[in-house]
């Protein structure tokens, strides 16, 4: 499939004969176009129009625009299979860009969003959240979800370096994740606080009788290798804490939970 996209050895357009190329080449137009948005957002068009040649920047500057909402269009009628499935919401942010007819897709985006919260009742509200942010979870954050679902918080700890200013190193260090079974332990803190920052996991104090637990985190790998980053490892303590989920979180598990039969 070929197309043409902006060349960034000049202002002119440049052939393109693979969809990689053509991404790029797209997104190349997009990134030009933010960059002018940025300098121009600064201080405004209306103290931008008093300067030399203020006419000619803004003529290239809605040019640029033209160019990267063609680009982008252009993308998107690349067929999906050479990307890949999309998600739930990735299809549906491309459909309504691409449905969009104004030139002004992102507008006309936030107002179907708009229109199409009229009316909803709260059970579809809940339905849509959850929806989203399970299309944002990968198999081993579902993995952790399901393991704190039974209701008891886990023992977890920050690594701080107190050298000079204090900083966290490590947070969320927990054995919950060899519990969970997922595929690379050393990645439970990412993703424990990836499902912090979506509202589904809360951090409490320090367990009472979970001695152990903290001792064996203090050998955990990652926890050694935090410490090991710092300049001056001996000046790093351990924080500890607890993990368990939300409010939102245990919402969200009951709406989920794969072993729930649906009410007929």
């Amino acid at each position: 499939m070929a197309g043409y996209g902006p060349d960034p050895a000049g202002a002119r357009l440049r052939r393109v004969d693979s969809p990689g190329q053509l991404v790029s080449a797209g997104g190349g137009a997009v990134v030009a176009v933010a960059k002018v948005g940025r300098i121009l957002g600064r201080s405004g068009w209306r103290i931008a129009r008093q300067l030399p040649g203020a006419q000619a920047v803004e003529r290239e500057a809605q040019r640029w625009q033209r160019v990267a909402v063609q680009e982008v269009r252009r993308i998107l009628d690349i067929p999906q299979a050479v990307f890949g499935v999309a998600s739930v919401e990735e299809t549906r942010a491309v459909l309504l860009i691409q449905n969009s007819t104004d030139g002004q897709p992102l507008r006309s985006a936030m107002g179907e969003l708009l229109d199409r919260a009229t009316g909803r009742s709260a059970a579809t509200g809940q339905d849509y959240l959850f929806g989203t942010i399970l299309s944002q979870l990968v198999p081993d954050e579902a993995r952790l979800i399901a393991a704190l679902a039974d209701g008891q918080p886990r023992a977890a700890v920050d690594v701080l370096d107190k050298s000079r200013s204090p900083r966290v190193l490590l947070a969320c260090a927990s054995r919950i994740g060899q519990e969970a079974g997922v595929t690379d332990a050393r990645h439970t803190p990412t993703y424990l606080a990836r499902l912090r920052g979506l509202g589904l996991l809360d951090l409490g104090p320090p367990l009472e009788g979970a001695e152990r637990d903290y001792e064996a985190l203090a050998r955990d790998e990652a926890v050694r290798a935090a410490q090991a980053s710092a300049r001056r490892p001996a000046a790093t303590r351990l924080r500890r804490t607890s993990v368990r989920l939300s409010a939102l979180g245990e919402q969200f598990w009951a709406a989920s939970d794969p072993d729930v039969a649906a009410p007929r």
